[in-house]
């Protein structure tokens, strides 16, 4: 009916604005990263799309077992700094582990060449990630920003999650 359309309108409209928002929200982030690179640090951590990332490749199916082997590419881009990839075996298990290690890593690698390049380390972590239980959304990886914050790693972290559906962003541009 025209009225359940029109509803349908309004809370697409929401949605598309609350979504808007918390884009700027990591555009923000970004930017005071960029600028103020002595005080804060904006990550963004996401997975490549796995169909791109079959190994080995085959031009045609072969006999026998032809499954590739599972294999998934977590880029790390710290911005006004690097990009970083991590190539992971499904032999790990996709979950928080994999995202501590691959942050943990990325972290202690940054926190060495700060040191060798005389750098001073920020204060704030921005962190964006997948919108996903699973991987980023737990208590696992929020216990671990917790951690962080206590071992004085950072003074605050601020973790981001875009909607689902909305997440592609500058590190798939990267990909």
């Amino acid at each position: 009916t025209p009225r359940e359309r029109n509803e349908i309108r309004r809370k697409r409209k929401e949605h598309l604005e609350h979504q808007y928002d918390e884009r700027q929200v990591y555009y923000n982030h970004r930017e005071k990263a960029l600028k103020h690179p002595e005080k804060y640090m904006s990550i963004i951590i996401d997975g490549m799309d796995q169909a791109k990332l079959d190994m080995p490749h085959f031009a045609r199916a072969t006999k026998g077992n032809s499954n590739p082997l599972g294999n998934s590419l977590v880029g790390v881009l710290i911005h006004g700094v690097e990009f970083k990839q991590f190539v992971v075996s499904h032999a790990m298990k996709e979950d928080a582990n994999e995202m501590m290690t691959v942050l943990t890593t990325s972290i202690i690698e940054l926190q060495d060449r700060y040191r060798r390049e005389g750098k001073a380390w920020p204060e704030v972590l921005y962190l964006q990630l997948d919108n996903t239980t699973k991987d980023n959304k737990n208590r696992a990886l929020l216990t671990f920003m917790d951690e962080i914050v206590k071992l004085g790693v950072f003074q605050k972290v601020k973790v981001g999650f875009l909607y689902v559906g909305h997440t592609h962003e500058d590190i798939d541009q990267r990909f």
